[in-house]
């Protein structure tokens, strides 16, 4: 069984790759350089609470942050790139807390209305259809 700890690191890499299709007629809309995706999320069966920090890099085509759980006593990162249909799939590591350098797989898509749609898979987590929203988009406050 696995910890919150690696719940939580799973969530962040699904946080990151919103879970929703887009259907390849839809016109993607590119996504601002610097944009920052922020949440707290509740626990929810299998899914731990988390914390979101999200910011899509200056070529508008990577996505990376952290994702917090325990009471922010465990952290992990991830990093990955944004395809053309601005889906993505990465690895949250866990970068602090009692398990350094548990994995779990997140992955999902930026929708047209400004939301991440992530979810996140590992050893005894289990986290769907996250809605991450926006938080701040560069140039905008």
């Amino acid at each position: 069984m696995i910890s919150k700890q690696r719940l939580s690191v799973l969530a962040v890499a699904a946080a990151l790759s919103g879970g929703l299709a887009v259907p390849a007629h839809a016109q993607m809309q590119a996504i601002a350089p610097g944009t920052v995706y922020s949440l707290h999320t509740t626990a929810n069966g299998r899914c731990p609470a988390l914390d979101w920090h999200l910011v899509v890099g200056p070529d508008g085509n990577t996505l990376s942050g952290m994702v917090a759980w325990n009471n922010m006593q465990s952290m992990a990162h991830l990093e990955g790139k944004l395809g053309a249909d601005r889906s993505f799939s990465t690895v949250a590591t866990e970068v602090s807390g009692p398990n350094v350098g548990r994995t779990a797989k997140v992955s999902g898509q930026a929708q047209n209305n400004g939301w991440l749609m992530v979810q996140i898979e590992g050893d005894g987590v289990s986290c769907q259809n996250i809605k991450v929203p926006i938080w701040q988009q560069q140039g905008k406050q």
